[in-house]
């Protein structure tokens, strides 16, 4: 069966060298510019990088099978590879530890880790990839509490919290760059439903996976990290804080996802949303 899958492979890059394409194709791979590259080209580029976050849509298949490529690519490239994600949250790295660790087992993981409906699916598989690698997870998101405190209360319904619970956050007050575009463009979007404290909903989520990204990569090692696309895009968000955490200069590549009808065709207001950008055909079908 292995002799088999490798004649397969083999044969595959035997017909991609001499010059075939597919008629319909599901995805293309393209850089800032525009300029179309390949998988190989991405990851000589991102092996280089301190940070690499990768916007994704949480429900693209194209999106979780790109994210599972580049993680085992990096991850089996380099012991310094570590992992973390948006999809956890940060109250429940102590039971990540556990399971990747065998403390606990899968079946009790699983059933107090407050996963998203599309884990097993989606995000299972890049857990897995820790396991087998024997990695490290981080679990980047605030609490989901505190963000619906913020967002009822403003970033002053933090100021109750006790000791353990502000652990699991960036430290207090946080400072919100409100004229960045991709919080100008939430407020547009969210008019009348929340107001400021929608935008510092999310600036106190980009903040903790900033904050926590800033912490996994401290002392070296690098980190790949998993979040929904408007939390990186245009090199807001995330990146903004990892910045402004850091203890040394870091370097950070992104990728961003975009669905469009054609994905050969370059998506001209697409240039600078990120360093990478995955076009995904739009009649892709959903895992959730």
């Amino acid at each position: 069966m292995k002799l088999m899958r490798r004649f397969i492979v083999l044969m595959f890059l035997t017909f991609a060298a001499m010059g075939f394409k597919s008629d319909l194709p599901a995805y293309m791979l393209y850089n800032a510019k525009g300029k179309a590259v390949l998988f190989s080209d991405m990851l000589a580029d991102l092996q280089d990088a301190d940070v690499v976050l990768f916007g994704e849509f949480h429900d693209n298949p194209i999106a979780h099978w790109m994210q599972y490529k580049l993680s085992e690519a990096l991850l089996s490239s380099d012991s310094g590879w570590v992992m973390g994600a948006e999809m956890f949250e940060s109250d429940n790295q102590t039971l990540i530890n556990e399971y990747l660790q065998g403390i606990i087992s899968e079946k009790n993981f699983e059933k107090e880790a407050r996963l998203w409906p599309n884990y097993k699916t989606d995000y299972k598989p890049l857990m897995q990839l820790a396991k087998d690698y024997g990695r490290a997870f981080w679990a980047t998101n605030i609490p989901r509490r505190y963000a619906s405190a913020v967002y009822s209360s403003g970033l002053e319904g933090l100021n109750a919290l006790d000791e353990t619970a502000l652990s699991w956050l960036p430290p207090l007050p946080i400072e919100v760059d409100t004229t960045l575009s991709q919080y100008k463009a939430m407020l547009e979007m969210g008019m009348g439903h929340g107001g400021m404290n929608l935008l510092y909903a999310q600036a106190i989520k980009d903040a903790t996976m900033g904050w926590l990204i800033a912490k996994a990569t401290r002392d070296g090692g690098s980190l790949i990290h998993y979040n929904g696309s408007f939390h990186s895009d245009f090199h807001q968000g995330i990146e903004v804080y990892i910045n402004a955490y850091s203890t040394r200069p870091l370097k950070i590549k992104t990728l961003t996802c975009i669905e469009t009808d054609d994905p050969t065709k370059w998506e001209a207001d697409a240039e600078s949303q990120a360093d990478y950008v995955l076009l995904i055909d739009s009649d892709m079908t959903k895992t959730h």
